[in-house]
């Protein structure tokens, strides 16, 4: 990208450092990543054309690419939200303004409302938009306003 406020980072978002393994199945097991899911072993029979992604989490990112605050993460991995909110360190979640997802429970069902057991002491207040649940902190100064005049 040529935008000096993008930074591209080649890997893939995760609850600890880790090297993922992502591969193209029909199978019901792991998190469908736009075609690919997770895969939890390599042995998997199911496993077709499987690529290994290093794994990175966002207090690793925070420190790489030298930011200590997120006003609006936006997330949309297919389901392995619960990991990112609810697995390993996520202390990093009070460093949060704003969260934009779509409902994981598509993908990895019962997964939104783990999602909010990890939220419950940072007083989100919850909003449907569409296809998203925007989670905006108490306090941040931010607000969520109807846009209207826009045919469809």
């Amino acid at each position: 990208a040529n935008d000096p406020l993008t930074i591209l980072v080649n890997g893939a978002l995760w609850h600890k450092k880790s090297v993922l393994t992502l591969c193209s199945t029909s199978s019901q097991e792991g998190y469908y990543l736009d075609g690919a899911r997770t895969a939890h072993t390599n042995t998997d029979p199911t496993i077709q054309a499987p690529l290994q992604v290093e794994a990175f989490t966002i207090p690793e990112l925070a420190e790489t690419l030298k930011f200590d605050r997120i006003s609006i993460f936006k997330i949309d991995i297919e389901g392995a939200e619960r990991e990112v909110f609810c697995e390993g360190d996520n202390e990093w979640l009070r460093k949060v303004d704003c969260i934009i997802m779509e409902m994981p429970d598509n993908d990895a069902p019962g997964s939104f409302q783990k999602i909010c057991d990890s939220l419950a002491d940072l007083a989100m207040n919850y909003y449907i938009c569409g296809e998203n649940i925007v989670c905006i902190k108490s306090g941040s100064g931010l607000t969520l306003k109807t846009v209207t005049g826009f045919d469809r």
